[in-house]
């Protein structure tokens, strides 16, 4: 489905990422994990190429995204980030229907596809008439996973979407998530720096340091690691749990 073939993203004297070769399959979720700095966004941001590579290649499909019209590829690729970026003066059931109304999808199949899409994401469907100023933050987040899946994308992209939510609520939508994949099989690449979020919610993990990628496995390989970034990154939320003991 998606192939990065030695990315690199160099900003001036800066390098971004580094050489980064990975694949993801039809219907996986693919977690990339990294501290602050690690390159996870600017290697998200490669493959619907609001970055564009220094080197490599990335391939959807395999066909090289940099032959693709840039607004065409990423109408073929949902994109849920932290904060939501919803419409500020569209209704919810507005802002679910913005790429399906732009591709030319008929009013009624659209409407069909809001309705659909807000009971998928646990969302009344009273929700739809209202201004994302009258939503809570997981109302809105949700309201954005749901634009994210509106027009059956082939791929979506997740940029620490629920990142800045209150721990309870994003459990909630953690688990919320997890349903939706198991529902729609939608293929993702979802990028966060919360190491049980990584663990839990996709099939394979990326571990990236200083843009490159240092490990690459399911979540059980990963806790068989050697490497000194990766057994630490991962014995975080057991050293933070020990520090209130």
């Amino acid at each position: 489905m998606l192939e990065l073939d030695g990315v690199t993203v160099r900003f001036g004297d800066v390098v971004a990422v580094r050489e980064v070769s990975l694949t993801v399959a039809e219907g996986e979720l693919l977690m990339l994990l990294g501290g602050s700095g690690s390159g996870k966004t600017t290697t998200l941001e490669t493959i619907n190429r609001l970055v564009e590579p220094t080197e490599g290649t990335v391939r959807l499909r395999g066909e090289d995204v940099r032959a693709l019209v840039p607004h065409e590829l990423r109408r073929r690729i949902g994109y849920c980030f932290q904060g939501t970026g919803l419409f500020a003066h569209l209704t919810v059931a507005e802002n679910v229907g913005i790429t399906p109304r732009l591709l030319g999808w008929p009013p009624e199949r659209v409407a069909a596809r809001v309705a659909e899409l807000l009971e998928l994401v646990e969302l009344p469907a009273e929700l739809a008439a209202r201004l994302p100023d009258q939503l809570s933050g997981g109302q809105a987040q949700r309201v954005g996973v749901a634009r994210a899946l509106a027009a059956e994308p082939e791929l979506v992209l997740f940029d620490e979407p629920f990142g800045a939510l209150d721990p309870i609520t994003r459990e909630s939508l953690q688990a919320s998530f997890t349903r939706v994949r198991r529902e729609t099989g939608l293929t993702g690449v979802f990028v966060t720096h919360d190491v049980i979020e990584a663990l839990t919610l996709g099939d394979r993990v990326a571990v990236l340091r200083d843009g490159a990628l240092v490990a690459l496995g399911t979540a059980a390989a990963l806790r068989e690691s050697d490497d000194p970034y990766v057994r630490k990154l991962l014995d975080a939320p057991r050293r933070a749990l020990g520090a209130l003991a």
